[in-house]
């Protein structure tokens, strides 16, 4: 956001939680004066600005990263830290979709086809998301669903 912001007229929440033996920390600042965008009356509805900065505490250091958004939300920080969590749950079940079932690049033309073979696809993901937080370690999807072919035992 511009340095002429005013930090008196930014909203803040930071949530800390502790996942696996890390700590992660979101901090969400948001503003309502979008006044100084360029090109405001492009995107109609726009209510507010916000940005989102995490930062990893694990053994291999601290890692950090900022992202910013553009909403016709007009709601609370905390909310909008809540919103933008949820969105990169869905993105990263579309990205191992991809990634791991190379779904993008599926040849099948039916409709009927892409649908059930979506639909297969996420029950599978669903299925080993299971089988392997049911896992002492962590393992990638793509290791942990390659063990399982080789392995009739595992699958």
């Amino acid at each position: 956001m511009e340095e002429s912001t005013n930090e008196k007229e930014m909203e803040t929440y930071t949530a800390i939680n502790k996942n696996n033996g890390r700590t992660e920390k979101r901090t969400c600042r948001k503003t309502e004066n979008t006044g100084w965008i360029s090109g405001k009356s492009e995107w109609e509805g726009l209510c507010s600005i916000f940005s989102v900065e995490r930062g990893v505490v694990t053994k291999n250091g601290k890692p950090e990263e900022t992202s910013y958004y553009i909403t016709s939300l007009c709601t609370s920080a905390e909310k909008l830290l809540e919103t933008s969590r949820e969105h990169w749950k869905i993105e990263s079940m579309h990205w191992i979709l991809d990634v791991v079932f190379s779904e993008d690049s599926s040849a099948v033309l039916s409709e009927n086809s892409l649908k059930s073979l979506n639909i297969l696809r996420k029950f599978a993901l669903m299925a080993h998301k299971k089988y392997v937080l049911s896992q002492p370690r962590k393992k990638a999807y793509k290791t942990s669903m390659f063990d399982c072919l080789l392995n009739d035992n595992r699958l």
